[in-house]
């Protein structure tokens, strides 16, 4: 609720900006805005009167900053000279969905990734290519191989949209050569945030390529990054979705070292996911095994798979379990001696009862939204901008994410 005294001086701005007093009105809806509480309906519009104080006071700019602030982006664009403030009209643009036009200013502002990202948002994937291509000329990405790795993902990333495989694989290829060495270099110096975001677009390339060796370099070594953490539920997911990958992928003995890894992961912490992993092993030993057979692989395979099985279903006390992948082996192509020893321990199993399957963790208590970031975006858009403080601000005000709060002073 306005106070009296706010609601005298919202009296005395607007009455200036009436009279032709619009400096006056600045002041006074600056100081309203300044001394506010929580963000409300007063405050919108206090800045709305702010915006048209500055206008009326010629201060197109600022007022244009208020604009922004309001999301009012076509009435801020007017207020910017495309020449003059181009990075500022470019976003302005771009809220309003007028990619191209973003692209040409953004490029005309020494802003090229943000132009590449545009062009990609208008589907000129032509236009994106040359311009993320542009960027390695850069002079500030020389020396910078972490930047420079991004900026191949992008480029491997749109040749895949264009559905271009020769070229997009040539980028990735050089991507992981240097996302690989950055990691190392960032582990090196005590720069873990930055080996983290190099493993994560790793594992990203590795997504979209369909590679499985960079999914696992990039998920296994941010779970080792992050192991002396205490982000232990990110880790679970690191290790939940690279679990799952695997099995899709059909690398079914690395999901079922997974599946045994991460179950000791949760005993180890105390979370109450141990048994349902473990489950999950026992199930994927038995797919690798069966997957082997059919492919006519070595029975030894299958053998050391079922065994694998069997011991993580006796730490269970599966019995029943345990007695059905004994059967399994008394069916390989195994020594009569094997094969009659292997049906023998069946037997001594055949009556135990089967034990309820456990559910697996709800996902919507510990999973996270943000577990992997766009870094190969948000880190070019942070070298790009490289740290001015006008172009930062700007970008926060467009952030659609972004709420404005006014605190009191």
């Amino acid at each position: 609720m306005v106070s009296n005294k706010d609601a005298s001086t919202e009296t005395r701005a607007e009455a200036a900006v009436r009279e032709g007093r619009p400096a006056e009105a600045v002041g006074l809806y600056r100081c309203l805005l300044e001394q506010a509480g929580p963000w409300g309906r007063s405050c919108e519009r206090w800045l709305e009167g702010l915006g048209g104080a500055y206008k009326a006071s010629g201060q197109r700019v600022q007022a244009g900053y208020v604009l922004m602030a309001l999301r009012h982006f076509e009435k801020a664009m007017a207020c910017f000279d495309r020449d003059q403030q181009g990075f500022l009209w470019a976003l302005c643009a771009e809220a309003q969905g007028l990619f191209r036009e973003a692209a040409d200013s953004y490029k005309s502002a020494d802003a090229p990734a943000l132009a590449a990202m545009a062009w990609e948002r208008a589907g000129d994937h032509g236009n994106a290519v040359a311009q993320w291509r542009s960027i390695l000329d850069h002079p500030r990405l020389r020396g910078r191989s972490y930047e420079t790795a991004l900026v191949h993902f992008n480029l491997a990333r749109v040749f895949r949209i264009a559905d271009d495989r020769v070229h997009a694989q040539r980028e990735a290829t050089l991507c992981q050569r240097m996302l690989e060495a950055s990691a190392d270099d960032f582990e090196t110096i005590g720069q873990r945030e930055r080996a983290l975001d190099s493993y994560a677009t790793l594992m990203r390339l590795g997504r979209d390529t369909g590679s499985f060796e960079n999914v696992a370099e990039g998920t296994l070594n941010s779970i080792r990054l992050l192991g002396d953490s205490e982000q232990r539920l990110l880790i679970l997911q690191y290790y939940d979705d690279f679990l799952e990958f695997a099995a899709q992928a059909g690398e079914w003995h690395a999901a079922a070292m997974l599946a045994c890894e991460t179950a000791d992961f949760c005993a180890k912490l105390g979370m109450p996911f141990d048994r349902h992993y473990r489950q999950r092993a026992v199930s994927l030993w038995h797919e690798a095994a069966r997957q082997n057979q059919q492919a006519s692989g070595p029975v030894e395979i299958s053998q050391n798979a079922l065994l694998a099985s069997i011991d993580v279903a006796a730490s269970l006390n599966d019995l029943h379990m345990v007695g059905r992948l004994y059967s399994a082996l008394a069916e390989l192509d195994l020594s009569a001696a094997e094969k009659s020893r292997y049906a023998a321990l069946a037997t001594r199993y055949a009556t135990a009862s089967p034990l309820p399957a456990v559910e697996p963790p709800p996902s919507q208590h510990w999973r996270h939204e943000d577990a992997y970031p766009e870094v190969w975006l948000s880190d070019l858009i942070e070298w790009e901008l490289g740290g001015k403080a006008e172009r930062v601000m700007a970008r926060l005000l467009v952030d659609a994410s972004t709420l404005l709060r006014v605190r009191r002073g």
